[in-house]
Formats: structure tokens, C-alpha cells, sequence
């Protein structure tokens, strides 16, 4: 498939640049061109909003690398996208959750073209109509809306070798008298070659006990998304809109493994593994909105919403062994299905009155988790490692919030309050877990212009952390022998304090910067520890964290003249992490810090070279572990043709690296251990853009909806 793909697609390249060559301006006098520029980046009481298309390099990127360029945001080394270096963030599509954001976020991201979002918006301090979870804030991305009645559209074909593969991601928008529909799809084959890694594990008295793992590992992933708006209006008060998106991915690992124990100079065990393990995730989730206008008052909405979501997510892990010494255990084969049901039912209010406006909420979540594991050898023993986990929660919540002006000062200032219960069971109910917990959380955001294109914004907020499934699910995940995995199901959520100001100021010299304080206790916390006897190193979650820290952001746009503009984007993290493992305290204390840096120029005839360059360093992976830190580099070129409508582009990578180490340590009560990972560093890019129509009068859309956004993973 990819290597018909691959020519099939450079023809079509070819094809098309010779179109534009030789095509001739088409005469549209209709055609309105508008010269100079609009701001990149604006900035609001409690967010930054940032417009993907006054960005020049929004045709050639897919969205993982335009984040890089956001106020607050950054992407590590593995494409894991953070949020003030944190991974605790939530994800939304049009101002609304979706699946595919929550499960398979980096690979949503890496195959959405940036060329079809509109904006996104990065809410630091998000109002009390927001569910509380979320430690750092909320991401909102805003699709590419249609304007005018009749149609348009946008395709994006990309490849990326030798890591990455095909991509296609397309967006459609419709709008016809009173219904308008807008579609955005995407698919991808993003495969990993095989690389090598090491591992080697210490511990014993002088470090007489060794473990040595060496790994081949090669990964496929393919996978696909879909979205869906439809709105129609009833008449000039009733608005009814509904959303649908559908979601799923077919992973597939392969990984060869040799396994070597030492003890006291003497090897004591010995044997060779091959893995595979498949996973298969799909879900989907569809809400309704019905928006009611007044007569008699503009001003005021009444909004009833409800929202179904399901997932599925299907482990299944094959453990062969072979080249054994001392070693007993058979070959065994690991299931974990997991199931998500959820319902959600909201009704919202919004109101003006004169100089404030209010708007006030209920919301009532059920959500109701399943996972069914086994783990059966292959003499046909099924092991004790097996056990159906049921988790049924239910989530009742309030909210008032308000808005006004004051003496040049915008404020935003609520209430919400959430009562939480959940009811857990595993082992065939023979354990159980109850929990009931109310919550009050107050938020204020407040903004004042500072002349002509500053200002500058204060804000207080308390946020909730709970936590996913993943880590409360029981199930212990086997598929390296001498390394188990699993959850906790008494862990507890976290209740997070932070204090946050902000400065902008948006003119030829772009300048956006925050400093937030934030500090929480009984935080849960990844911790390992070892069994000297089976020589397991067993990793779950406590809640015996509590944790400071401070962040720092500073983004700086700079427009040196008409075609050539620059930018850079800064993070630094003061983090102080306490907490116990295995029954001893730890104190970690921390500062890492990132830079992007990116520029580009425009040339003649729609020509556009473009560089970046990452600066990542050492960074803390959890309580125990740090990671070794890289300066990465990118270099492309971009050619935009048929009058703005079709765009080229061809990039580098860290064009003189092939290989990059991915060197990783990891210290317990009774053990040293380091890891070295070898991933490919050097990768190439192509893609085409096109775009299409023309439309008349925007879509209309729903002013309030469901945001399921209370869970973290």
C-alpha cells in the first residue's frame, strides 16, 4: 500500500505544478485581495487565542508542529504535546470534548492539517461553566467554519519518512438557507522502523545484582477520525445543532527482547522474549443542542444539551519465550478489554443585565467503566491475573458565573460546585470502593488594557484532579516479564491552587508572557519499587504527593520586515515533588526550561523558506525519573499557486543526525536503573494542500453545549 501510495502521490504533485505554471489568473471580479496583516495572537482575560490562519505557515504544517509556536505550549521529543509542561490538560473540538481528543490525542493531532483549523484557543483560567478537572488548563480548537451560503473546502496530503508515513485530512463546510453542515476527516499510517534500546537495572548490596535488557522494537499504527456539525434553524429564536465524531486506531508492537541476570558475577537467568501486542480503540460520541432566543430580550438564552459517548480499547499481548535459563515461567497471552459508557445531560442560562452578564448552569454526568483482563498461559493454566473492574460514576454539578467592566478592568468571577460519587468493584466484586466527595471551587479572571495594543490580566483559580482509568484499573500489565504495570482503584482526586498574571501587547513586536503559581496536596503519583526476591520491578499510584511549582512562559513575535518574521517561544518550570515510595520520602526539586525558535521568509512568486529550531532540557519524567535533554533543528520550503489555492511544501529535520539517544534514569530505594532508547532523529516531509469554493454567510452554531471536561488520563 505505501509503496503504491507514495509515486501515485508525487505524480499528482507534478501534475499540478505544471497546472499552475502554465495556468493564467483567473479573472474574478469578485475577487477582493486585501494586503497587510492581521494579529497572530490575541490575548483575553483568561486565555490566548491564536489564529492559525494569519499564520503564513499554516498551509505546509500539520497542528502538532504549529503548537509549537503557541504562548503556554510545547511538544517533547515523542510528540507529546504540554500545556505549562505539564500533560494535564483537556482537549476540546469547536468548544465541545470529543473522544478522539481524550484517547488519541498525539495521533489526532499529527495527522490534522493546520490549514483546516480556524484558531485555538488556550484557556489558562478557565470560568466556572467549565467542569473543574484539569491542571492546567483547556486547549479549544477551532475548525475552519463555513462563511457564505454554498460550499467550500480544504485536502492535505502529507508524507513523512523514515519514521511517520501517509496522511490525509480534509474539512468540508456547508450552508444552505437555514442548515449548515461541516465535516472535518482525517487518516494516517505513521509506522516507527525498528529501533534499539538498552536497559540495565542495579541493586543489591554494591550493586552485586544486575539485570540487562536489550530490545528491538517496531511499531504500526494506523488510524482514522471524522467530525461532524450539523446546525438548522428553526426560526430567528430556535437554533437545533448536533455533533458526531467517530474515532479508532490498530496499533501493533513488535518487540524482541534478551533478558540477562547477574548475580555476584555469576549469570543466575537468562532468556530471549517475542512480543506482540495489539491494541484496537475505537469510540464515538453525538450530543443535540437545542438553543431557545426571547422575544421580548435579546439577551437572554436558555440552552438544554445531551451527549453520548462510547469507547472501547482491546489489549491483547503475546509473551513467547525462548533461549531459557533458570527461567520457568511459560509462554502466556494477556487480554484487557476496556469499555467507556457515558451519558450527559445540561441545561445552561445566559443573561445581560445592563452592565453584567450572567450566565448560570446544571449538569449531570453518568459514567459507567468496564475492563475485563485475563491472563492464560500456554499450557491452558489461566493465571490469578484475571478479573472484571467496574467503575460507575456519577458527577452532579451547579454553576454561576458573571461578567462586567469596572473603572477600565474586565472582570469574570463564579462559583461551581460538584458532588462526586463513585461506586468500584474487581475481583468479582470481592473488593469494593466507595467514594463521596463535594466540592465548592471559586474562580476569578481579571483584565485591564494597557494603551493601545497592551494589557495585562490577574487571575485566581482552584482546579481538580482526578484520575483516568488508566490508573485505577487493576489489571497488571506483564508484557516485559521483569517490569509490571498497573493501576490503583483507592486512588483519590487532587485538589490544585493557582495564582496566575499575564502581560500582552500586539503590535510589529508581538509579546505575550505569564507567570503562575500553583501548589497541591495528596497529588497521586507514579511510583517503582523492587522485589529483590522475584526481581520485579512493580510500578503503580499513591497519593502521597504534594508538589509546588512555578512557570514562567514568554512568547515573542517579531515581524523584522514585510516577508520575513521570526518568533520564539519559551518555558521554564521551578517544580519542588514530594512524596513516598516503597515507605521512603522522596524530595525532588527541579527547574527545566524549553525553547522554539522559528522564522520565516517570503520570496517571489509565492516561494516561502521557513527553519526551527528546539531546545529541550534535562526534564524530570516522574518522582523518580529524569530524561536527558536535545536541540533539534527543521528546515522547508513552501510554494503557495492557482491564486493562494494549492500549496507545496518540503521540510528536513535534523538534517545531520540520523539517530538520537533517548537516555532516561530512574532511581529507587534499592535500585539504580538506566535506560537508553535509540529513535530515529533525521526525517523528511512532503505535502499538498488545496482548497476549494466559496461560500456566502456563516454557519450558526450553537452558543452553549456540553463540555465534558472533569477526567484526566
Amino acid at each position: 500500500m505505501k509503496v503504491l501510495y507514495l509515486p501515485i502521490y508525487l505524480l499528482l504533485v507534478l501534475h499540478l505544478t505544471h497546472l499552475a505554471a502554465h495556468a493564467q489568473e483567473p479573472k474574478d471580479l469578485n475577487t477582493v485581495v486585501i494586503t497587510g496583516s492581521k494579529p497572530v495572537i490575541k490575548q483575553e482575560a483568561d486565555r490566548i487565542v491564536y489564529d492559525l490562519q494569519a499564520d503564513p505557515d499554516h498551509k505546509s504544517s500539520n497542528l502538532i508542529e504549529i503548537m509549537r509556536k503557541i504562548p503556554f505550549l510545547s511538544v517533547d521529543m515523542n510528540e507529546n504535546l504540554l500545556f505549562r509542561g505539564q500533560s494535564d490538560f483537556r482537549v476540546f473540538i469547536n468548544g465541545k470534548p470529543s473522544s478522539m481528543m481524550d484517547r488519541n490525542l498525539k495521533e489526532i493531532l499529527r495527522s490534522m492539517p493546520a490549514s483546516t483549523i480556524q484558531k485555538i484557543e488556550v484557556i489558562t483560567n478557565p470560568s466556572s461553566k467549565y467542569d473543574a478537572e484539569g491542571l492546567a488548563g483547556i486547549i479549544n480548537i477551532v475548525t475552519v467554519k463555513a462563511g457564505f451560503q454554498g460550499y467550500n473546502g480544504k485536502v492535505n496530503l502529507s508524507e513523512r519518512l523514515p519514521v511517520g508515513g501517509h496522511t490525509l485530512g480534509s474539512s468540508f463546510n456547508y450552508k444552505q438557507d437555514r442548515i449548515g453542515l461541516s465535516v472535518y476527516a482525517g487518516a494516517s499510517q505513521f509506522n516507527r522502523p525498528t529501533t534499539y534500546s538498552h536497559t540495565k537495572r542495579i541493586s543489591g548490596l554494591n550493586g552485586s545484582t544486575s539485570l540487562m535488557q536489550d530490545n528491538n522494537l517496531e511499531t504500526r499504527n494506523p488510524g482514522g477520525y471524522l467530525g461532524a456539525e450539523l446546525s438548522f434553524e428553526i426560526d430567528t429564536l430556535h437554533l437545533l445543532s448536533a455533533q458526531l465524531n467517530v474515532n479508532g486506531s490498530h496499533t501493533n508492537e513488535y518487540r524482541h527482547q534478551l533478558s540477562t541476570l547477574v548475580e555476584d558475577n555469576t549469570l543466575a537467568q537468562r532468556y530471549r522474549t517475542a512480543n506482540t501486542n495489539k491494541t484496537i480503540s475505537k469510540g464515538w460520541d453525538a450530543s443535540m443542542n437545542y438553543q431557545i432566543g426571547f422575544r421580548r430580550s435579546k439577551d437572554r438564552l436558555l440552552t438544554f444539551s445531551y451527549r453520548y459517548l462510547k469507547y472501547g480499547n482491546e489489549l491483547n499481548n503475546n509473551v513467547r519465550f525462548s533461549e531459557r535459563l533458570a527461567f520457568e515461567t511459560p509462554d502466556y497471552l494477556q487480554e484487557n478489554d476496556g469499555y467507556l459508557n457515558e451519558h450527559t445531560l445540561q441545561a445552561d442560562y445566559v443573561q445581560q443585565l445592563k452592565r453584567v452578564s450572567m450566565e448560570a448552569g446544571v449538569k449531570w454526568i453518568n459514567r459507567n467503566n468496564e475492563s475485563d483482563f485475563s491472563s492464560l498461559a500456554s499450557d491452558g493454566a489461566v493465571s490469578n491475573n484475571f478479573s472484571n473492574y467496574f467503575n460507575d460514576q456519577q458527577v452532579w454539578a451547579l454553576y454561576n458565573s458573571y461578567q462586567l467592566k469596572f473603572m477600565g478592568w474586565a472582570f469574570k468571577m463564579g462559583m461551581r460546585l460538584e458532588a462526586t460519587a463513585v461506586d468500584a468493584s474487581y475481583n468479582f466484586k470481592t473488593d469494593q470502593v466507595r467514594q463521596r466527595y463535594l466540592n465548592l471551587i471559586p474562580n476569578l479572571a481579571a483584565g485591564r488594557k494597557i494603551g493601545k495594543t497592551g494589557n495585562v490580566n490577574i487571575g485566581v483559580a482552584q482546579r481538580i484532579k482526578r484520575p483516568g482509568i488508566n490508573k485505577i484499573n487493576p489489571f497488571v500489565d506483564r508484557s516485559n516479564p521483569a517490569f509490571e504495570i498497573t493501576g490503583n482503584p483507592d486512588l483519590k482526586p487532587a485538589l490544585i491552587n493557582n495564582i496566575m498574571v499575564g502581560y500582552g501587547m500586539n503590535s510589529r513586536l508581538s509579546v505575550n508572557m505569564g507567570l503562575n503559581y500553583s501548589w497541591v496536596k495528596s497529588l497521586f503519583v507514579q511510583a517503582s519499587a523492587l522485589n529483590t526476591e522475584t526481581h520485579i520491578t512493580r510500578t503503580t499510584y499513591e497519593n502521597t504527593g504534594k508538589a509546588q511549582a512555578v512557570d514562567a512562559d514568554l512568547n515573542l513575535r517579531y515581524a523584522i520586515n514585510k516577508v520575513w518574521n521570526t518568533s520564539v517561544n519559551l518555558h521554564g518550570t521551578y517544580m519542588l515533588l514530594e512524596a513516598l515510595n516503597d515507605g521512603v520520602p522522596i524530595k525532588n526539586n527541579w527547574f527545566f526550561y524549553n525553547i522554539s525558535f522559528s522564522t520565516g521568509y517570503n520570496l517571489v512568486a509565492g516561494w516561502r523558506l521557513t527553519a526551527g529550531l528546539d531546545v529541550r532540557s534535562r526534564n524530570m519524567v516522574n518522582l523518580q525519573g529524569t530524561s536527558n535533554g536535545y536541540v533539534a533543528s527543521s528546515f522547508g520550503v513552501s510554494r503557495d499557486m492557482l491564486n493562494s489555492k494549492l500549496s507545496l511544501s518540503a521540510s528536513v529535520n535534523n538534517a545531520f543526525t540520523k539517530y538520537r539517544t533517548n537516555f532516561v534514569e530512574t532511581i529507587g530505594s534499592n535500585f539504580l536503573q538506566t535506560a537508553s532508547t535509540q529513535d530515529y532523529f533525521r526525517n523528511f516531509n512532503v505535502s499538498l494542500n488545496y482548497r476549494f469554493g466559496r461560500l456566502k454567510e456563516g454557519i450558526k452554531k450553537s452558543k452553549r453545549s456540553i463540555n465534558n471536561d472533569d477526567l484526566s488520563n
